[in-house]
């Protein structure tokens, strides 16, 4: 490490407020974005299921996270009911959710001043990684919902027993 990371991290180190709500903020974010991937698969996996097409159902639903929201995209625009669905904003949000995984949270020994690193992003972007984590977390739960919502949707098509989710 070079000394200008060293001091970083010692201060960020020695700020166990800013730490725990770094932490805190990040995991509520990361458990939101988990429903967001279980609701994807769940809805695809059921949309599959509504069109005939149960053999895929399996196999589609557990694709890579991108893949399954290309599948998506390609349900919505066959699937009426599910024309509502924001497939840009799932994918924005996966964006952050890669660059908060695999970025660093660091902290400006002067200011104080924090910013996520480790991704192709321009400083100024992340200049209030908090506040910018808490409105992706507020983001996620609402999308989270809102897929869950359109998955139940998909409950009412059946006649007899609803097949198993994944």
């Amino acid at each position: 490490m070079n000394e200008e990371s060293d001091e970083a991290y010692y201060v960020f180190s020695e700020n166990p407020q800013l730490r725990e709500a770094y932490e805190l903020a990040l995991g509520k974010f990361l458990v939101a974005f988990n429903a967001i991937e279980n609701n994807t698969s769940r809805l695809v996996w059921r949309a599959l299921h509504a069109k005939g097409l149960a053999s895929l159902a399996d196999l589609l639903a557990k694709q890579r996270f991108d893949l399954r929201l290309d599948t998506l995209k390609a349900l919505i625009a066959d699937i009426d009911r599910l024309d509502y669905l924001d497939v840009e904003s799932l994918k924005r949000l996966s964006e952050e959710r890669n660059h908060l995984a695999h970025g660093h949270f660091s902290v400006d020994p002067y200011s104080g001043e924090h910013q996520i690193e480790g991704q192709k992003r321009s400083t100024a972007a992340n200049r209030k990684a908090l506040d910018s984590l808490n409105e992706w977390t507020q983001e996620a739960v609402r999308l989270a919902h809102t897929l869950s919502e359109a998955e139940m949707s998909f409950w009412f098509d059946y006649e007899g027993e609803i097949p198993e989710r994944p």
